[in-house]
């Protein structure tokens, strides 16, 4: 037995505890068949659902241990044609109230040639161990009155192991007299692999008879197909691993380019000798209590967290996963998961000064190839709307016939954001828009192309019915944009989770697959020179699919915004999209709420991270999640805390 504790997981326990391993009871599951409680009739079919993920004794079934929480039966029989007639073959109950010891599994109409089969699948990479059965034979030696002979049953049996492919891995003939007890015990013993299904049958063969009738040497005679069940079917499951064993998916531990976002996925696999508790489980971020949801199906307890806010960028972090098993001197475990935040930086562009110049982040945006009719002005009201009443700097693009044209941006301060793949796979791309009318019933706006040479299509289109998206994540319902309307039109793409979401003025119109990490939505990074995005037009040679349209604002991040936060940002502003967040920034607010303490910072603010630290004199500045709509109701503790805003 292997009692090494598995990469990142650390076991304290007494000697004592060790020494108490080899007295956990073996874990089987052994269906007795001993009820007459409905639907459990007398001569009814054994329903599908009986002795599955059996994990505590119920009627006609005893567990002991663990059980067999992860394996699914499947109750089957195979007719050979020849015997075709009525009844089938099937499982039945053979349950006699008056008469305990015929409480057993009917090998209903088992003729020879026929088989009974039982499939045993299991879940969570279990193995199967199939071990025994009793055959039960129904009656004993019988004196025939008209010619003073014994006659007696006898009835023959090869027993297999198959798996899926119905190839034998274990097997064997078995026959014997039928004397009205189930003390004929099929001894198989066999363990499949991991998540290996396996099969039990039982097929009927033809018995060598014999006797001379007298009373110590009956006649033999091929039982009769109804007279034939089995008893006390005896398996258990195994796992790999005599301890719990703990997988978390996220983070990654040593991740260093993890999502700004509170979230953490884990599972604990039970050992075969001990397992978890599950009201034991304690999560912690920094040494800060957390609430995940924890749930468990048969040996696997499942751990997640997720939580509004945001998590200062570069910063690094521990989860720590704690629990203990159920042995009688219970054994601790510790599971620490470290991270680092991605470095992320945000961008934009609000044409302030009648150029391209840049008014947040270290980017730039420049002209293809000449500013081909662009110009700049100031809303009017009437021709080109205020936003929300209030006027506003604008970019004028006029709709290009040249495929050289076009704005390019570059993202300096931006990075490889997902693990070492050397792209920008997860960003939002946000833009304060007026399209004019009259709107073609066509692809009429390119938003943008990842190729910034355009040397392809656009990679987000609309459509003159107002919808807006790309072939692959799909289009949302026509009139998400309207004509002559300003709005606010965000996409995210988050290539790691595989999924583009559009929003429209805060609210989410459209989600859909992407093309996975570096695919056709990945930008380049600062690890390549040049520039990284395209706007405004597109590639296609087979036509021209572009539109003239107001560009107030054009911002940027490169992380994934939450629903929360595009709800945040909400609809078009005269100042700005993310540049009104950071300047000035925003101070923080504390309230009493119901003796608990909520602190909160102005709507429209995003892009900050709330931390808390003990002290001032050395502070160890920990993430605060729970973040909702820039506010979150802390219980107060016995000591003080003190927080703050980061970017």
């Amino acid at each position: 037995m292997n009692s090494q504790p598995p990469l990142n997981l650390l076991r304290v326990a007494a000697i004592t505890s060790v020494l108490t391993m080899s007295m956990v009871v073996r874990a089987d599951t052994i269906l007795t068949f001993d009820t007459v409680a409905p639907p459990q009739f007398h001569n009814a079919a054994i329903p599908q659902s009986f002795g599955d993920n059996a994990s505590s004794s119920s009627s006609g079934i005893i567990v002991t241990g663990i059980g067999t929480p992860d394996i699914n039966l499947t109750w089957g029989a195979t007719n050979n044609p020849a015997n075709a007639s009525s009844p089938s073959q099937r499982w039945d109950y053979y349950s006699i109230a008056s008469e305990d010891f015929w409480r057993l599994a009917q090998l209903n109409q088992s003729r020879v040639n026929d088989a009974h089969e039982l499939t045993f699948t299991p879940a969570n990479a279990a193995r199967v161990v199939i071990k025994s059965f009793n055959f039960h034979g129904y009656y004993p030696s019988v004196l025939n009155p008209t010619n003073s002979l014994y006659y007696q049953e006898r009835f023959t049996y090869r027993w297999d192991v198959l798996d899926t492919n119905l190839t034998s891995l274990a097997g064997a003939t078995y026959s014997f007299l039928s004397n009205s007890n189930k003390d004929h015990q099929v001894s198989i013993n066999y363990t499949g692999s991991n998540g290996q299904p396996l099969i039990l049958r039982l097929t009927r063969i033809a018995s060598t008879l014999g006797g001379t009738g007298a009373i110590n040497d009956p006649i033999q005679v091929e039982g009769d197909p109804a007279d034939i069940g089995i008893d006390d079917i005896t398996f258990s499951e195994e796992t790999s691993n005599t301890d719990p064993v703990v997988n978390v998916t996220a983070p990654i531990n040593g991740e260093t380019n993890h999502a700004p976002a509170f979230f953490y996925r884990a599972t604990i696999l039970d050992g075969f000798s001990r397992q978890a508790v599950v009201n034991t489980v304690r999560l912690r971020l920094d040494g800060d209590l957390l609430s995940p949801t924890i749930g468990k199906t048969g040996l696997v307890t499942t751990v997640t967290f997720a939580a509004g806010g945001l998590i200062r960028s570069g910063s690094t972090h521990t989860y720590s996963l704690t629990f203990e098993d159920n042995a009688g001197s219970p054994a601790s475990y510790t599971n620490q998961t470290a991270f680092t935040v991605q470095y992320y930086s945000s961008y934009e562009w609000r044409f302030l000064n009648g150029d391209l110049s840049t008014d947040l982040g270290d980017g730039t945006m420049n002209y293809v190839a000449g500013d081909a009719g662009t110009t700049f002005g100031t809303t009017d009201g009437s021709t080109v709307p205020h936003i929300s009443g209030s006027p506003a700097k604008y970019m004028h693009v006029p709709g290009f016939t040249s495929d050289a044209d076009g704005y390019q941006l570059t993202f300096n301060s931006s990075g490889p954001n997902v693990g070492t793949n050397a792209y920008l796979n997860r960003y939002s791309l946000m833009f304060d828009v007026m399209i004019p009318s009259p709107w073609p019933v066509d692809y009429i706006v390119p938003f943008f192309n990842t190729d910034p040479f355009n040397l392809n299509d656009a990679d987000f289109y609309l459509y003159g019915t107002g919808e807006i998206g790309i072939g692959g994540p799909g289009y949302s319902s026509p009139g998400a944009l309207t004509p002559d309307a300003w709005a606010r039109l965000i996409v995210v793409v988050d290539l790691k989770a595989n999924t583009l979401t559009y929003y429209v003025n805060g609210t989410s119109v459209k989600s859909g697959p992407a093309t996975g990490l570096g695919g056709r939505w990945a930008l380049y990074s600062n690890q390549d020179a040049g520039p990284d995005l395209l706007l405004f037009n597109e590639g296609d040679s087979g036509g021209v699919y572009t539109h003239e349209l107001y560009v107030s604002s054009v911002a940027f991040t490169d992380r994934v915004l939450s629903a929360g936060e595009a709800a945040t940002l909400g609809g078009p502003n005269a100042n700005g999209i993310l540049v009104r967040s950071f300047s000035p920034q925003p101070a923080l607010n504390l309230q009493s709420a119901g003796g608990n303490a909520t602190i909160s910072w102005p709507a429209g603010h995003v892009g900050y991270a709330l931390e808390q630290a003990d002290n001032l004199m050395a502070p160890q500045w920990k993430p605060v999640a729970g973040i909702t709509n820039n506010a979150v109701t802390l219980v107060p503790s016995a000591s003080a805390k003190f927080f703050r805003l980061v970017q």
